[in-house]
C-alpha cells in the first residue's frame, strides 16, 4: 500500500473517531465483547440488539448494520433479514460475516437467505468462506479456512464472490483481498497472534461496519478497516508477550493507531537538532523559518543543567506546535514528557522504550542498513535517521559517509518514514529525498550561519520541491478509488 492510500485510510479512521457512528452488531456470543470493546476503543458506539422486535428500528437508525452468523440459530435468521431490509430501507449499509459458509447446509440455507433478500454493502469473511460465495470448491473446516496462504484462491474468491452477488468481497487472511469484481486491493497487514484469539475475524466485520458508516465508498471502507486492524495487530504484537495480553493490547493500539502522528511524515521534513547551547533566539528563527522537528541532543553538560535547556527549548517547539524529541536519553524524555525519543544503535532497545513511553510517543531509530531497519521496524520504531549522507563535523564519532543510496538501500527494506542526517546542505536535500528519504535532520545548515530563518526556508523549499516531485512520479494511478 503506498503513502498516499495509507493517509487515506488514515483519514477515514479519524472520521469514525470524531462522528462516532451506530454501529448495530447482531454478532455471535462468542465475540460479543470483543466486537463491542473494539468498536468503543475505535471511537464507535456499538449496539447489539438480536430481537425481531426491536432490531429493524434501530438498524434503520443506525449508522451500519453488521450480521454475524458465528453462532448461528435459525432464531435469528429473522431478525438479521429484518433489520438488513429497514437499513437497506434506510440507505444505512449493511455489512455480513459468512462464518462457516460452506461447512453445514444449515449455514450456507442462511448465507444464501441473507444474501438474497438483503443488499449488502460489504461481505467478509475467510478465504475459504469468501469461496464458497464466489462458487469455488469448499475449503473450510468449521470456521477456520484450508486455504490460508493460497494467494491466488484468495483472489479469485473476492474478485468472483464480489460479481456474483453485487458487493464488495474481502476474504482475510495473510494477504487480505477486496474486491468490488472490478478493483482488487492487497491489504498487507497484521500478525499472526490475531489468529490466536478468538473473534479477531468478527472484529474485522465489525470495524468494516465503523468505516463503511462514514465512508460512502465500500470498498475504501473495507480497506481501511483491514488495514486499521491489521496495523493495530502488528503493533500490539510487538507490545504483547502472548495471546492473554494481546486482546488489551490491541485495544490500546485500535485507539491510539489513527491518532498516532498522522502526520508524521510532515513533522520530520525538516529536522533540527539543537544542544543546551543552542539560544532561545536561534531556535525561534529556526521554527520561524519552518523547521517541523526538533531534536535536543546534549553530550556535554551535568544532567541538571541540561534537564533545564531541554525543558526550555522544549517551551519553546510547544509554542511553535512543533514536535520535541529527545536524542538517546529515554529517562529525560519521560521526565521531560516529550513527544518522543531517538535511539543510536548502542541506545536502550527500541522495543524497550516503547514499554516505557507508550504507544503514544515517537521513536526514531538509527539505522546504517536495511537490517538494522527491520529490526528497529519489527520493535516499534516510528521512523529511522540513516546517515551520515555526506562529511560532517557536528559528530566527533561520525561514520564514514555513506550517500543518498544509504537510503535508498534502506527504503528497500522498509515502508518507515526515513530521515537522511549528516553534512546535509542546501542543494544536498533534494538527493536525499529523491532517494527515498522524507525528510532532512541538519544542525550547521540552519544553526551555523547567521540568519537561520532564511536558511531553514531555503532547505525546507527544497525539501519540498523534492517530495513534491517524487510524489508526481510514483503516486500517479494509486489511491483506494
Amino acid at each position: 500500500m503506498t503513502d498516499a492510500q495509507l493517509t487515506q485510510v488514515r483519514e477515514v479512521a479519524r472520521r469514525v473517531a470524531e462522528s462516532r457512528p451506530l454501529v448495530h452488531a447482531i454478532t455471535n456470543y462468542v465475540s460479543v465483547d470483543l466486537v463491542a470493546r473494539g468498536l468503543l476503543a475505535a471511537g464507535a458506539s456499538p449496539i447489539m440488539a438480536h430481537s425481531p422486535e426491536e432490531a429493524p428500528e434501530i438498524a434503520a437508525r443506525a449508522g451500519a448494520l453488521v450480521l454475524n452468523i458465528g453462532t448461528y440459530q435459525a432464531s435469528w435468521l429473522e431478525a438479521m433479514v429484518a433489520a438488513g431490509q429497514a437499513a437497506n430501507a434506510a440507505g444505512v449499509p449493511v455489512v455480513f460475516d459468512p462464518v462457516g459458509a460452506g461447512f453445514t447446509k444449515a449455514r450456507n440455507r442462511a448465507v444464501e437467505t441473507l444474501l438474497s433478500q438483503v443488499k449488502v454493502a460489504i461481505v467478509r469473511g475467510n478465504a475459504g468462506e469468501i469461496g464458497y460465495l464466489a462458487g469455488l470448491p469448499p475449503r473450510v473446516q468449521g470456521v477456520d479456512s484450508l486455504a490460508a496462504g493460497d494467494l491466488s484462491y484468495a483472489r479469485e474468491a473476492a474478485t468472483e464472490a464480489a460479481r456474483r452477488w453485487h458487493t464488495v468481497a474481502a476474504a482475510t487472511g495473510p494477504v487480505d483481498m477486496v474486491s468490488d469484481g472490478r478493483r482488487l486491493v492487497e491489504v498487507h497487514a497484521g500478525h499472526p497472534r490475531l489468529t490466536e484469539i478468538p473473534g479477531s475475524g468478527c472484529l474485522a466485520s465489525a470495524l468494516a461496519g465503523a468505516t463503511a458508516a462514514v465512508e460512502g465508498d465500500p470498498l475504501g471502507a473495507a480497506v481501511a478497516a483491514l488495514r486499521w486492524l491489521g496495523e493495530a495487530g502488528a503493533a500490539a504484537a510487538r507490545l504483547s508477550p502472548g495471546p492473554g495480553t494481546f486482546p488489551d493490547a490491541l485495544l490500546d493500539q485500535l485507539h491510539a493507531w489513527p491518532q498516532r502522528h498522522p502526520a508524521l511524515k510532515d513533522a520530520l521534513q525538516l529536522y533540527v537538532i539543537v544542544d543546551g547551547r543552542t539560544p532561545a533566539a536561534v531556535l525561534r528563527a529556526a521554527l520561524a523559518g519552518g523547521a517541523t522537528c526538533v531534536q535536543f541532543r546534549e553530550k556535554m553538560l551535568d544532567v541538571g543543567p541540561a534537564l533545564d535547556a531541554a525543558s526550555r527549548a522544549q517551551a519553546i517547539c510547544r509554542e511553535a506546535g512543533v514536535p520535541f524529541i529527545v536524542n538517546d536519553r529515554v529517562d529525560w524524555a519521560l521526565a521531560l514528557n516529550a513527544d518522543g525519543v531517538h535511539l543510536g544503535q548502542s541506545d536502550m532497545p527500541a522495543g524497550a522504550a516503547r514499554r516505557l513511553l507508550g504507544p503514544g510517543k515517537i521513536i526514531g531509530v538509527s539505522a546504517h542498513n536495511p537490517a538494522e531497519a527491520l529490526a528497529a521496524e519489527a520493535v516499534g520504531a516510528d521512523y529511522l535517521g540513516v546517515g551520515p549522507m555526506y562529511a560532517t563535523t557536528t559528530k566527533a564519532d561520525a561514520a564514514l559517509p555513506v550517500g543518498p543510496a544509504r537510503v535508498a538501500q534502506v527504503r528497500s527494506a522498509t515502508a518507515l518514514p526515513l530521515v537522511g542526517i549528516g553534512g546535509i546542505a542546501p542543494g544536498k536535500a533534494a538527493a536525499v529525498i529523491e532517494a527515498g528519504a522524507q525528510g532532512v535532520a541538519v544542525i550547521n545548515a540552519i544553526l551555523g550561519v547567521p540568519d537561520p530563518d532564511s536558511a531553514a526556508q531555503t532547505l525546507l523549499a527544497e525539501v519540498r520541491s523534492a517530495l513534491h516531485t517524487a510524489f508526481e512520479n510514483t503516486s500517479k494511478g494509486d489511491g483506494l478509488r
